[in-house]
C-alpha cells in the first residue's frame, strides 16, 4: 500500500505507565480520508482495525510519535510495521530549534502549533476513564498535524539540508525509545548507604561551620501603610503596597521627640538608655545566625575567601542588554576557594547536591531514588534534539559527576548489571579535539591528537602548553576546554591568575601558533554574517542556530559532536543486530554509550563499539579518525 496516513492516539498514561488505548484518528495524505476508532464507542471501527490500515501503510506521520505513541502500541499491541516513521516533533526541532509559535518560543507541541495556525487544540482534563471528547481531542490533533507536515515540508525543501540528516534524527529516537524501555538498575542499598553518609556528614559541616559565619545585621521589616508612604515620599493616592519599586520594602523612620525642655521623651530613654546620644532618625537592628542554607550569605563569605566564580545569573534590562545579577555556586569554581572555612562550605553544598540528586529533600518522586520503576531500574530518558545545537538533554539520569568528582566514584557506583550479567561503556576519544582537528583541517594537529605521547611531549596537551606559553601541562588542558567553550578574555586569563589583558595575550598568542585554527574561526565569522547572524552549517549540511558570535565554534563542535555521537549509536544498534549480540542499551550520555550484556558476549560488543566510532567519522566525512575506547565491568564506575 502507498498510503501516507497522519495518526494521533489518545491513552491513560505515558510510556512507562499506560495500560490502555483510547482511541486512534487518521488523515489519509493521498485520498483525503479521515477517520477515528475507538473500542469504547460502537458507532466506531475497532483499534484493530486501525492497526491492520497501519501496518500496511508506506508512511505513518505523527507528532512525537517515535517517543511516544509508537512506543504505546508496541506496548499494548505488540505493533509492528514497516512503514517509514516521520515525526514531525522532531522535525519542528531540527529545521527551527528556536522557531516561535504563537505567544512561546522553542517549544514545538502541537497545541503551540495549533495556536500559530489558528487552530486550538481542545483541552482534556482526565485520562482515567473514557470520555467521547477524547475522540475530539485525537481529531484535532491531526488535522493540526496535517497542517504542521505540509508546512514542514515546504520548511525542509527551502532548506537544502539533506535528507539523511533527518533520517539519522529518526533513528537515533527510536534507539532512545528502546533505551527508555530498558531502564539501567540501581543498587538500592549502596544508594540509601550514601544517604545515610551524606546527611551525617553535611550536619557535621553546618555544625562546624555556622558557628564561625559572620552574623547577619539587619533592620527588622516594617510594614508602612499607604498614607505613610504617600507622607514620607511626598506623594498623593499611590498605592505602594502594589507599586514598590525594585521590590524594596518602604520603612518609616522614626525620629527622636524631646519634651519642651529640650529633653529626649522618656519612653526613648527608657527603650534607648540613659547612656545613648541621638543624633536623628533611627531604628532596631537584629543579629542573626547565619545558615549554610541562605546563599546570598554563603557567596558573600566566599568572596572574602577568594572565590572566582565561573557562572552568573543574568537579567535583561530594560534597553534589551544582558547583565549579571548573581553569582552561581558550581562545581567547577571552588577550586579557586582559599582557606579551610571556604573549602568547607564548598564541600558542603557538593555534598547537599550528591545528596538532591539521590533523594529530593523536598519532592520524594525526584531524585535517582525517586524516578525509579517496580522493577528498580531508572530510565535514562533523552531528548535526542535537546539543544540548538543537536546535543541532547536528559531527564531523570541527570547530574551526573564525573569519576573524578567529590563523591563521583561513589554516585557512578550506584548503576550496575543484574548479576547474571556486565557492563560495557564506550567513550568517544578526545571527541572534541579531534572534531577540531577535522574543522581546521591540521593533518599535523590531527596526528599530534591521535598519536601523541606525553612522555615524549608530543601528546596534544602538551604542544597546546607550548603553543600558549603556559607553566604547566594541566593548565594547558584547562586552557583549551575553555577557549573551546567560548570563553571570554577575564575567563581565560585566571587559569595564570591574571586578568582579562592575560587572558586576550594567551588567546593572541595560542592562535599565532596555529594559523588554520585562526582561519576556520573566520570563515565561520563570515558564514554566520552571511545567515543575517543566525546560523552556521555542521558537518552534516544541517543549520545551528548561534544567538552570540563568541559562541560559534564552541557550537560548531558541538554540534559535530552531537551528530558523531548519534551516527556512531546507529551504526552500533545495526552492528549489535548483525552479529546478534546479548545486550541491551542503558545510556547514550553524549560521547559514550553504556550496555548491559552477556559476559559471554560483552569482548565482542567492546570491539563492535570501538569499530562503530571509526565507521562514524568516516561516514560523516570528518577528516581525522575518530576512535573509541571501551571498558567491561560491574558498575558504571568501572566502565567509564
Amino acid at each position: 500500500m502507498n498510503e501516507k496516513l497522519v495518526v494521533d492516539l489518545e491513552a491513560n498514561g505515558f510510556q512507562a505507565d499506560v495500560t490502555k488505548l483510547w482511541c486512534i484518528s487518521m488523515f489519509n495524505i493521498e485520498t483525503k480520508e479521515k477517520e477515528t476508532f475507538t473500542d469504547c464507542n460502537d458507532n466506531y471501527r475497532s483499534i484493530e482495525e486501525a492497526l491492520k490500515i497501519m501496518s500496511k501503510a508506506k508512511q505513518i506521520i505523527g507528532h512525537n510519535w517515535i517517543a511516544y505513541d509508537q512506543v504505546v502500541l508496541e506496548k499494548l499491541y505488540d505493533f509492528k510495521t514497516s512503514a517509514t516513521l516521520v515525526d514531525t516533533f522532531l522535525m519542528s526541532q531540527l529545521l527551527d530549534f528556536n522557531r516561535k509559535l504563537g505567544r512561546t518560543k522553542g517549544r514545538h507541541s502541537l497545541a503551540q502549533w495549533g495556536e500559530a495556525l489558528g487552530v486550538l487544540k481542545p483541552a482534556q482534563e482526565q485520562w482515567e476513564v473514557y470520555e467521547d471528547a477524547m475522540l475530539n481531542r485525537c481529531e484535532m490533533d491531526v488535522q493540526i498535524n496535517v497542517r504542521v507536515y505540509i508546512q514542514l515540508m515546504k520548511e525542509f525543501k527551502k532548506s537544502g539540508i539533506p535528507k539523511s540528516v533527518i533520517q539519522r534524527e529518526f533513528a537515533i529516537a527510536r534507539i532512545s525509545a528502546q533505551q527508555v524501555k530498558n531502564g539501567w538498575l540501581i543498587d538500592e542499598r549502596l544508594a540509601l548507604r550514601h544517604i545515610h553518609f551524606l546527611k551525617k556528614e553535611i550536619e557535621t559541616l553546618r555544625k562546624n561551620i555556622e558557628p564561625l559565619m559572620p552574623k547577619i545585621v539587619k533592620c527588622p521589616d516594617v510594614w508602612v501603610t499607604n498614607k505613610e508612604c504617600n507622607e514620607i515620599l511626598g506623594t498623593v493616592g499611590i498605592k505602594y503596597d502594589t507599586e514598590l519599586k525594585e521590590g524594596q520594602r518602604l520603612k518609616k523612620p522614626i525620629l527622636p521627640r524631646y519634651t519642651k525642655a529640650g529633653q529626649l521623651h522618656s519612653a526613648q530613654v527608657k527603650w534607648l538608655g540613659e547612656e545613648v546620644e541621638v543624633h536623628g532618625a533611627y531604628c532596631r537592628v537584629q543579629f542573626d545566625d547565619a545558615k549554610l542554607t541562605q546563599h546570598s550569605e554563603v557567596k558573600k563569605l566566599l568572596f572574602k575567601n577568594g572565590w572566582k566564580p565561573t557562572e552568573w545569573n543574568m537579567k535583561r534590562t530594560a534597553e534589551g542588554r544582558m547583565i549579571r545579577t548573581s553569582a552561581k555556586l558550581t562545581e567547577d569554581s571552588y577550586g579557586s576557594i582559599k582557606g579551610t572555612l571556604g573549602k568547607d562550605i564548598a564541600l558542603h553544598a557538593t555534598y547537599q547536591h550528591r545528596l538532591n540528586t539521590l533523594q529530593n529533600q523536598k519532592e520524594e518522586a525526584k531524585g535517582w531514588l525517586g524516578s525509579r520503576r517496580k522493577d528498580g531500574r531508572i530510565e535514562c530518558v533523552p531528548f535526542t534534539l535537546g539543544t540548538a545545537t543537536g546535543r541532547m538533554s536528559h531527564k531523570n539520569l541527570v547530574n551526573v559527576p564525573g569519576a573524578k568528582a567529590t563523591f563521583g566514584k561513589e554516585m557512578r557506583e550506584i548503576f550496575i548489571a543484574p548479576r547474571d550479567k556486565v557492563l560495557v561503556g564506550c567513550d568517544l576519544a578526545s571527541a572534541q579535539l579531534r572534531l577540531l582537528a577535522a574543522a581546521m583541517g591540521d593533518k599535523t594537529y590531527s596526528e599530534t591528537v591521535i598519536a601523541g605521547k606525553e612522555s615524549e611531549g608530543t601528546d596534544v596537551h602538551t604542544v597546546n602548553q607550548k603553543a600558549a606559553g603556559l607553566k604547566t601541562r594541566a593548565q594547558a588542558k584547562t586552557f583549551i576546554y575553555a577557549f573551546l567553550f567560548g570563553a571570554g578574555d577575564t575567563k581565560i586569563g585566571s587559569i595564570v591568575g591574571g586578568k582579562a589583558k592575560d587572558g586576550k595575550d594567551l588567546k593572541a598568542k595560542f592562535l599565532k601558533s596555529f594559523p588554520a585554527l585562526s582561519k576556520l574561526q573566520s570563515k565561520l565569522r563570515l558564514d554566520f554574517e552571511k545567515s543575517g547572524g543566525k546560523t552556521i552549517i555542521a558537518q552534516d549540511g544541517r543549520k545551528i542556530q548561534v544567538d552570540s558570535p563568541h559562541k560559534l565554534l564552541n557550537y560548531l563542535l558541538q554540534g559535530n559532536e552531537a551528530i558523531l555521537a548519534k551516527e556512531w549509536a546507529n551504526i552500533s544498534a545495526k552492528l549489535i543486530e548483525k552479529n546478534n549480540i546479548d545486550c541491551k542499551l542503558l545510556a547514550i550520555m553524549h560521547d559514550e554509550q553504556n550496555f548491559e550484556c552477556s559476559a559471554e558476549d560483552a569482548p565482542r560488543l567492546a570491539t563492535i563499539l570501538e569499530k562503530a566510532a571509526t565507521i562514524a567519522g568516516e561516514q560523516l566525512g570528518f577528516n581525522c579518525r575518530m576512535d573509541g575506547t571501551s571498558k567491561i565491568g560491574e558498575t558504571w564506575y568501572d566502565i567509564h
